[in-house]
């Protein structure tokens, strides 16, 4: 506390320091006026000072630079890969069965269509789907159990070992197209460089596909289908 107070004796902490921290305070564990514990306060102070910003921005654009999916904007983190479109074939169905659904999947719903990128080659695209309820990313998230997706299955076991348990939970595979987690970004880094190191031609160009159209399907769902 003291080295912040001699750094920075005009900051407005430091100057309140001066006055709290006087030969008659009982303890330099907590401030009886505040309630809150010196540890915090100086934890905070660290945590903001210019040193510790500096170190936060630096690691975050090492991170950035190891993402070869992402393009970090300064604050987030946003999908860069190519661009696929999905265009609806037959109406979605709504999925509202109490027994499944849950508060964090938004938009639920069997959705039918087909992705196509931008020289016009297309494959179809048909599961149950839900944006994840998250204010931190855009997060959609995919069934795989479905005969249009079944390239996936075979991939069930290994992808888990390498990029996490939780990846292909239950059946469910995420796709992120922006956020400000560095951890959620390095996951789907993850399951991109898995698919794109496989031999098996069919899932990675499935995967990358569905990546591609991750921003294409979120907005569909968002325009057309109640949350």
């Amino acid at each position: 506390m003291q080295i912040f107070q001699l750094r920075y004796p005009d900051h407005r902490t430091a100057k309140w320091l001066d006055l709290e921290l006087t030969s008659k305070a009982s303890s330099l564990k907590s401030n009886q006026v505040t309630g809150v514990p010196l540890g915090c306060i100086s934890k905070a102070l660290a945590d903001s000072s210019p040193e510790s910003k500096e170190k936060r921005e630096e690691k975050l654009k090492k991170t950035a630079s190891d993402l070869s999916i992402y393009e970090f904007d300064g604050m987030n983190f946003n999908l860069s890969v190519k661009k696929i479109d999905f265009i609806e074939t037959f109406p979605f169905i709504l999925e509202r069965d109490e027994k499944y659904l849950q508060p964090y999947q938004l938009h639920k719903s069997m959705i039918k269509g087909k992705l196509v990128s931008a020289d016009s080659q297309n494959s179809r695209f048909e599961t149950l789907v839900f944006k994840y309820a998250n204010d931190v990313e855009q997060k959609l998230v995919i069934n795989i159990d479905n005969p249009s997706l079944r390239p996936f299955m075979s991939h069930t076991s290994p992808l888990p070992k390498k990029c996490g348990s939780d990846v292909m939970e239950w059946g469910w595979l995420s796709f992120i197209s922006k956020t400000n987690d560095q951890r959620s970004a390095k996951k789907q880094q993850c399951i991109f460089d898995y698919f794109e190191d496989s031999k098996d031609e069919n899932v990675k160009e499935l995967f990358v596909n569905i990546l591609g159209a991750t921003s294409s399907i979120l907005s569909y769902l968002e325009k057309n289908v109640e949350p």
